[in-house]
């Protein structure tokens, strides 16, 4: 399910939060968002993102472009590979928290090939991309699943790592 923003100021309160993850419910794919920039030309392209732990993101990236993630509640895991599917980073994120470890927020400069997975029921996290946003049908590599029950199957090997 998306949500889209029609304000010029715009305040995320936990009712937005609330409301997005109520939302999940309805959502075929375990995902909702909530678009906080106004237009697909923007050049910053800025969202919540909430999903779930049954949620299948394949990995995915936005070649040569900037990305910022921030959680905002429960706990993810993301993982992050070469052009080859090899991994070369992976971590846990929960929100800032004083006493955790954990970071809260990442950013690539250049984006690479990544996933997350909600290691909790439910997560929101707070998504920056560099727009405008294109939809670009560029073929994935070989080494991402395309059948969806085989992606279930290669993500889940990542929730026990």
């Amino acid at each position: 399910m998306i949500l889209k923003n029609t304000k010029n100021l715009i305040k995320i309160r936990k009712k937005n939060i609330k409301e997005l993850l109520n939302s999940l419910k309805l959502s075929q794919n375990y995902m909702s968002r909530y678009l906080v920039h106004l237009s697909e030309k923007d050049l910053l392209q800025e969202m919540i993102l909430a999903f779930t732990d049954k949620t299948l993101i394949p990995p995915n990236r936005l070649k040569n472009k900037t990305q910022t993630l921030n959680i905002i509640f429960g706990k993810i895991k993301v993982i992050i590979f070469d052009n080859k599917g090899k991994i070369k980073d992976k971590f846990v994120m929960t929100p800032f928290n004083k006493n955790d470890q954990f970071p809260y927020l990442f950013r690539f400069n250049k984006c690479d090939w990544h996933t997350m997975i909600s290691l909790t029921k439910k997560s929101v996290v707070h998504e920056v991309l560099q727009g405008p946003f294109k939809k670009v049908l560029t073929k994935n590599p070989k080494w991402i699943p395309r059948d969806k029950e085989k992606l279930k199957i290669y993500l889940s090997k990542f929730r026990k790592k």
